[in-house]
């Protein structure tokens, strides 16, 4: 197991097109020849590493690729889950998740709270322009 897990979101900027596919295909590519724990999502690919020195040969490895395909400039979202006193992985965060789930409602029970939080943000004065998606009152 990791002391680490990294969600890498890779976003390739100049390209030829509006799909990236083939650019996030080749990042993957990187990771897979490492051969590191991950996992693919719509967004972010999720990695499990030990140390902060695996991150950067990956993210040198995936620019070194990107430019190869002609690729001027990368922008890179990374978030990093990182543990000191254990050690952790995808599946093992992915099922306290889905077990937690199962036993509380899931998703209708997160969309119930989610729900009184707006009302409660509108009923302080918040607009419905003013309470952003996720349900948290910003700033007008």
């Amino acid at each position: 197991m990791a002391r680490m897990v990294v969600s890498i979101s890779v976003i390739p900027i100049g390209t030829q097109g509006t799909s990236v596919s083939r650019y996030v295909s080749r990042a993957i590519s990187v990771i897979e020849r490492a051969g590191l724990t991950h996992r693919v999502s719509a967004g972010f690919t999720d990695v499990e590493l030990d140390s902060y020195g695996q991150l950067a040969s990956i993210l040198s490895g995936i620019e070194s690729e990107l430019s190869g395909m002609g690729v001027s400039r990368i922008d890179f979202f990374i978030k990093i889950d990182r543990r000191l006193d254990s050690e952790l992985s995808i599946e093992g965060k992915v099922s306290k998740v889905s077990g937690r789930e199962r036993r509380s409602g899931g998703i209708q029970a997160a969309s119930g709270a989610l729900g009184r939080a707006i009302r409660t943000a509108r009923g302080r004065g918040a607009s419905r322009s003013s309470v952003a998606p996720g349900g948290l009152a910003v700033s007008p």
